[in-house]
């Protein structure tokens, strides 16, 4: 990555927008940015690192703090910074977070435009003008990346991630990489081995070697419990086995292999055990079946016996039942005449029915027409006077509209009043102002005068004419007064005495005008209010001329004030009247003409019921009854009569198979004499029981042998899974103890990659202080052992060539720790490098202490920075060193103002 131009405005110290083209300033690769402390040197960092993260290059600044306190409202804040990554360039727009003024639409309405307006003279005139206070709102924090082929990418955390795939680092490489922050490499080099440990953790991300170490550790712990979870099993299996086998005890602290070869002894004993019971179980089994032939014989026997009895019986039942069944073919025949008979019921309540709901409807009709009489007499005072009525309400409109209209002019008569006092309260402060200036500046001239006179004077010698009077003798000459006054003084008092003048003028005819207008509207409420005296005699008028009957119907309050809202409600509720009215009268005359209607009706149903009764009757004759109570009782419903029906068939089928059946069983138990079945059935029960104790013990023999095969087959199964846990474990341990530093060189895993790491970036880092220090210092690790119990590997000495010793970095002088820190940054960045696969350094920015160098090794450290620069790497350096302006050309001068900072470049 490598800026080309930025652009940023409000940020930090700098107020106006500051554009800064890199290409111009590292056309030799390297350039200086210098400036006064506190200017905004290291503020130029940050935007860079702003705009292509959206996070800060220092670890005490954060992005929601770099709103300009010298911007305006107007300003915004911003980051703009094109930059080119392998050929390609990208351009990236920026903004944080922060507060500015709600931006006013541009439509806004006329009214509103005018209220501001009277706001504004309104404040002149009190003395008090000033800007209104702006509404402050957030301006969210946003990102506009645009790719080279134009396409854009929107949102601050999409164009960060974009960013990041693009230069294959995230910000915190960046700044390891690129950004070379004051005192942080000065720290590395004096840090304990732990905190470096940290650092280089950070760094190179060697959080995954101590999470293996961890999983090892943890492996080994977990195969060891799973070991002993193992040996407890069998030592529980075993104990579950001997609770289930009392007959066979295993020998105590026996060995895996030994309990299997028992129990294989054990299965073996229970297998010819089974075999002899099985033989005896064969035996008792063809006993059972021979006893259970011989009973189900002699129950045939006692069987068909019990049959023929109880036909007989069912058969004698059957022959009782003869006289039952004559008397419910009766009822049924006299039941089937009774139906004949209930057609001519039905056509008879039929007729009967429509002459009564007839007779109902008729009713019912009568008492409409009654309710509606009595409504339209309600109405017909209303209806009557509906023509008073409207224009009762018309007045009414209009009374209320003109009583609003006089409601707002006597509300801005009175506003115009009120604003008409507060300017002539003005307009005689503005009066007593003006007075006090003119008084002043007519003093002050007095005054000028004076001391004038008193130059003058002092001018004078005796014996030599005055150049006023001419006079040789000067008696009492004047004298300057203690507080002088100068002219600029009185030209001041005099612009003054005419500003607060010309302010008393411009009041005087703005207060003539606003009286002006104030009597007019004072006009206007006269007038309309004799306009609404006239509207008030009309509208009582006119409800006089409706009548009190007709203003109760309506809700008519006699003497209330006139609204438009009642009006309206009163106008309804006339229309409704009016509606209501015109709909009963059509209804009523509706229901006189169906009242004539249903009367015929009801008189025709009412002969047609007469006739069909007398023809029910005729038909009960005809079937043989007395009257409608004989008719009734031989009545059956449907399902009653199918009852009676299906019970007189069941009975001859009953009837003729009981003595179908009697007659076969009869036939059957000839000869046949009964059986005792006691003495079988005992004989039965005895083998059955003998059995049933062989059954269990094949039961009980099995349940052992099983128990025995699933016992040797689970520890066989534990004792081989035992064995691969085991060797495993032995693995694991030996590479956990190896992890955690039991090694000859007492390291864990983390830390011999770290010191790996280490050990390449001194190298790289002494290619640099060889140079800078004239090949006297060259950096290595201290890798001797402690007390056996720390596990250092961080830790660094220099060796000083002109002395042959090795020293702790601790004593080196401010220049020499400088090029060493810088020398240990420069290599560090060298092998980010390399082990990050797709990261190229095309920019170094350095914000170190050159201070402490003196003008030899601050041009060493110069060539060397110009070497890096050979391979068309960009280096901008911080510094207040006035040797670095000398040794580097290109320069960014930061000057600070009490308005803000700006950047000028120099070439």
């Amino acid at each position: 990555m490598r800026p080309v131009t930025m652009r940023l405005c409000g940020w930090g110290p700098y107020r106006e927008e500051q554009d800064i083209d890199f290409e111009r300033l590292s056309s030799r690769g390297l350039f200086l940015i210098t400036g006064d402390t506190g200017a905004g040197k290291t503020t130029l960092f940050d935007a860079i690192t702003y705009a292509v993260y959206g996070d800060m290059s220092g670890q005490l600044r954060e992005k929601n703090t770099v709103r300009s306190d010298f911007a305006d409202d107007e300003t915004p804040t911003f980051v703009e910074l094109t930059l080119t990554h392998r050929g390609k360039t990208y351009r990236i727009r920026r903004n944080p977070e922060y507060l500015r003024p709600r931006k006013r639409k541009a439509a806004e309405s006329t009214v509103v435009q005018q209220a501001a307006e009277s706001a504004a003279g309104e404040r002149m005139m009190e003395g008090t003008a000033g800007k209104a206070e702006a509404q402050l709102v957030k301006e969210k924090e946003n990102a506009i990346l645009i790719m080279p082929d134009d396409s854009r990418i929107e949102g601050s955390v999409a164009v960060t991630k974009r960013m990041e795939q693009i230069l294959s680092m995230d910000a915190r490489q960046f700044k390891q990489i690129s950004m070379i922050a004051q005192g942080e490499f000065a720290k590395l080099l004096t840090a304990a081995p732990k905190e470096k440990m940290q650092i280089f953790r950070d760094i190179f991300d060697t959080s995954f070697y101590e999470r293996v170490g961890m999983l090892l550790r943890r492996k080994a712990i977990d195969l060891a419990k799973e070991m002993e979870v193992y040996r407890h099993k069998i030592d529980e299996d075993v104990e579950n086995y001997s609770v289930q086998d009392t007959e066979w005890q295993p020998e105590p602290n026996l060995l895996p292999e030994q309990m299997i070869r028992q129990l294989r002894e054990r299965e073996k004993s229970e297998k010819k055990r089974d075999k002899e019971l099985k033989a005896k179980e064969a035996e008792l089994r063809q006993s059972f079946q021979q006893i259970t032939e011989r009973i189900a014989g002699a129950e045939r026997v006692n069987a068909l016996l019990a049959e023929a009895k109880q036909a007989e019986k069912m058969l004698a039942q059957c022959v009782d039942r003869q006289d039952e069944m004559k008397q419910k073919r009766f009822r049924l025949e006299r039941a089937r005449s009774a139906g004949k008979a209930a057609l001519a019921e039905e056509r008879m309540k039929i007729a009967g029915k429509a002459w009564e709901q007839e007779k109902a409807s008729l009713a019912k009709l009568e008492r409409e027409t009654e309710e509606l009489a009595g409504k339209q007499a309600q109405l017909s005072g209303v209806y009557e006077k509906k023509d008073e009525l409207q224009t009762y309400l018309s007045v009414g409109l209009e009374y209320a509209a003109v009583i609003e209209q006089v409601k707002q002019a006597e509300t801005e008569h009175l506003s115009s009043q009120k604003r008409l006092d507060k300017m002539q309260d003005s307009l005689l402060t503005a009066k007593e102002e003006a007075d006090q200036k003119r008084a002043d500046f007519l003093e002050a001239q007095n005054r000028y005068f004076h001391e004038a006179a008193g130059i003058l004077a002092e001018l004078l010698t005796e014996g030599k004419p005055c150049p006023v009077c001419g006079s040789t003798v000067h008696p009492k000459i004047a004298e300057r007064g203690e507080d002088p006054i100068d002219e600029a003084k009185l030209k001041q008092l005099q612009d003054q005495r005419e500003q607060a003048e010309a302010s008393l003028a411009e009041l005087s005819g703005r207060t003539v005008a606003l009286k002006q207008e104030t009597e007019q509207k004072k006009t206007v409420v006269s007038e309309m209010n004799a306009r609404l005296k006239q509207l008030k005699e009309r509208w009582q008028q006119a409800e006089k001329c409706c009548g009190d009957d007709v203003c109760v119907k309506l809700g008519v309050v006699p003497g209330e004030e006139a609204t438009q809202e009642k009006c309206n409600r009163l106008e309804k509720r006339l229309q409704s009247c009016v509606e209501e009215y015109q709909k009963v009268t059509v209804l009523l005359r509706e229901k006189e003409e169906q009242k004539a209607e249903k009367r015929d009706r009801a008189e025709t149903l009412h002969r047609e019921a007469n006739e069909e009764d007398r023809k029910f009757r005729e038909t009960l004759s005809e079937y043989g009854f007395k009257d409608t109570q004989e008719y009734h009782e031989s009545r059956l419903t449907p399902d009653e009569e199918r009852e009676f029906q299906r019970e007189i068939e069941n009975y001859g089928a009953q009837l003729q198979s009981a003595a179908d059946r009697a007659e076969r069983s009869r036939q059957a138990a000839a000869d046949l004499s009964p059986v005792e079945l006691t003495p079988l059935t005992d004989q039965k029960e005895a083998l059955q029981h003998e059995q049933e104790k062989i059954l269990e013990q094949q039961k009980h023999n099995y349940l052992l042998l099983q128990s025995a095969e699933k016992l040797r087959k689970s520890i066989e199964q534990k004792q081989e899974k035992l064995k691969g846990l085991a060797e495993r474990y032995g693995v694991v341990k030996d590479l956990d103890g190896v992890a955690s530093g039991n090694n000859s060189r007492r390291l864990v895993f983390e830390q011999y990659v770290l010191a790996g790491y280490f050990e390449e970036i001194l190298e790289a880092a002494n290619l640099r202080l060889r140079k800078l220090t004239s090949g006297r210092y060259e950096l290595s690790r201290v890798d001797e052992i402690g007390d056996g119990r720390t596990k250092d590997s961080l830790d660094m000495r220099v060796l000083d060539h002109y002395t042959g010793r090795h020293r702790p970095v601790k004593t080196l002088s401010g220049g020499e720790l400088f090029k060493t820190s810088l020398s240990l940054a420069l290599g560090l960045s060298d092998v980010i490098q390399q082990k990050k696969g797709g990261i190229t350094v095309e920019c170094l920015f350095i914000d170190e202490g050159f201070g402490a160098l003196d003008s030899e090794s601050i041009e060493q450290a110069c060539i060397t920075l110009r070497s890096l620069s050979l391979g068309s790497c960009m280096i901008g350096i911080i510094s207040h060193v006035p040797e670095l302006k000398e040794q580097i050309e290109n320069r960014l001068t930061v000057k600070r103002t009490s308005r803000g900072s700006y950047v000028e470049c120099q070439e």
